[in-house]
């Protein structure tokens, strides 16, 4: 159902599904659902590169800085980023 739900709004948003891992207008993910875990085809929760990207990880430390992914907080994930280079380039954006 959760699923479902976040299709809808991309597609409600203009998302076209062309291609897979295609240019898109939307895309929304989930990151974490509480404790769950989600294991199916082509639904994972915690989201399988939740801990890869740096533009998921800023704004994740800024609200839940001691949510744990894989024994260690976003938090310390967030500052391995930037003791290792990974950052360069993502900045937030002044609303």
């Amino acid at each position: 159902a959760v699923l479902l739900r976040c299709q809808e709004v991309e597609n409600r948003m203009g998302r076209l599904r062309t291609r897979h891992w295609g240019p898109r207008i939307i895309d929304v993910d989930v990151l974490v659902f509480g404790r769950e875990r989600i294991d199916e085809p082509d639904f994972k929760v915690p989201h399988p590169r939740i801990a890869e990207r740096a533009f998921v990880l800023g704004p994740l430390a800024d609200i839940a800085p001691s949510l744990v992914i894989d024994g260690v907080t976003a938090s310390q994930r967030l500052q391995a980023m930037e003791r290792s280079g990974e950052l360069s380039g993502v900045h937030p954006i002044d609303a």
